[in-house]
């Protein structure tokens, strides 16, 4: 299985993989709640599939407009207040709910894809935080 598979599975699944990663999360950084709670978690649970979506096309085409995108999403983030620390947590809490999500299918192959993606979409976003802040 490869990103692209395995995109198509979490698409399939509605909310039900953003919610198990949120659940992940938050154990994992419970103080990322705090960002979260006046959200609508179920819409939410779905903004998350569509924006793994972004990552999975950024991490195999390298389109410009969605780098540009994740840079302003990175500016956004920043208005927040979301430390760029956090990254870390939210990383290691979705690459452990992609692995829970495909079972036996998951792969070293596959856990490498999602990390790469991840970094690389993860990047870009800092480019919108140090953009905004000058750095």
């Amino acid at each position: 299985m490869d990103i692209e598979k395995s995109l198509e599975l979490i698409l399939q699944s509605g909310d039900k993989f953003g919610s198990s990663f949120y659940d992940v999360f938050f154990e994992r950084c419970p103080k990322a709640a705090e960002y979260f709670k006046d959200t609508d978690m179920h819409r939410q649970s779905l903004v998350l599939t569509m924006a793994l979506q972004l990552l999975a096309q950024y991490y195999t085409n390298g389109f410009n407009s969605i780098e540009q995108y994740l840079q302003a999403m990175g500016t956004r983030h920043d208005d927040k207040d979301i430390p760029k620390e956090m990254y870390t947590d939210w990383r290691e809490s979705m690459l452990t709910t992609l692995g829970n999500f495909h079972g036996d299918r998951w792969s070293d192959e596959l856990a490498q894809q999602w990390h790469e993606a991840i970094e690389r979409a993860s990047e870009a976003m800092f480019r919108g935080y140090d953009n905004r802040t000058g750095v």
